[in-house]
């Protein structure tokens, strides 16, 4: 979906707010769409705060948003967005509330139920993140009237199978495992934070999702050699130094199970 919106609304330019998951930029790229990247800044944690001088340009007719943003874990709050939407009506914003399943008090930040506010509002949801089932390759995204037939007008036929259809309603009406997961991931997401910021040489940043994003403060450590020397004890991390607005001290780890999250921060106190 993030490659139809482009090749269906044919942005002259796109504004995109790095680090953030790669695939915004390819997506307006492969519809010939000039990317605009706007770098937050690591001395504000990489959070983003609304100016209107990222929005100066006036061919720029689109705007990827993450909403807690991956790979820094950042949220914005709705009214943030919602602001953003009505000063630049010319722009379309899409919001990728991929992750925002995992987020305490998910109301305070989605906008999904507002995009029958405004006309320049899509949000795109994920169902392989919280219920856990990545090869279904399913999501869903939610836009006004005239923009969604516009979409429809772009999509290639059978983009959803009948057996990623059904998994997908199944699981969105199962309020226990939802209600489980969630209490889960608060508790362990917890845990590992305190355990990694004990690690000496290692400033996890607050979490809001299902990973924690973390700085390698020591000298002569990068995020592929922590990499490399993890993977020799079984554990595989997200390097992040492939991230626009990042370099090689920066990674990534999921919140997994207890079992797992110990595993995790042993090793990384042995190697670090």
């Amino acid at each position: 979906m993030f490659y139809l919106i482009p090749r269906a609304l044919r942005p002259k330019k796109g504004i995109v707010f790095q680090p953030t998951f790669s695939e915004f930029a390819e997506a307006l790229k492969s519809s010939h769409a000039e990317v605009l990247n706007n770098i937050l800044k690591e001395e504000n944690n990489f959070c983003f705060t609304y100016s209107a001088n990222y929005f100066h340009d006036k061919k720029a007719e689109m705007v990827f948003f993450c909403n807690p943003n991956n790979p820094t874990g950042q949220l914005v709050e709705k009214s943030v967005v919602l602001h953003m939407a009505r000063q630049h009506p010319h722009i379309m914003f899409v919001v990728d509330e991929a992750f925002i399943d995992f987020v305490d008090e998910p109301g305070k930040y989605s906008v999904i139920g507002e995009t029958g506010t405004t006309g320049n509002l899509i949000v795109v949801r994920s169902l392989t993140k919280f219920y856990g089932f990545p090869g279904l390759r399913i999501g869903y995204l939610v836009a006004p009237p005239d923009v969604a037939k516009k979409l429809m007008e772009y999509k290639e036929p059978w983009s959803v199978n009948t057996f990623a259809q059904h998994a997908a309603m199944v699981a969105l009406e199962d309020g226990e495992f939802i209600s489980r997961s969630r209490a889960f991931m608060l508790q362990e997401r917890l845990y590992l934070f305190t355990e990694l910021s004990n690690i000496p040489g290692l400033l996890p940043y607050q979490p809001t999702a299902n990973y924690i994003f973390i700085k390698i403060k020591r000298d002569g450590m990068t995020s592929p050699l922590l990499r490399e020397q993890l993977l020799e004890h079984g554990v595989a991390i997200r390097d992040c130094s492939n991230f626009t607005g990042l370099n090689n001290k920066f990674f990534r780890v999921a919140v997994r199970t207890r079992e797992e999250n110990i595993m995790l921060v042993s090793t990384l106190q042995k190697i670090m």
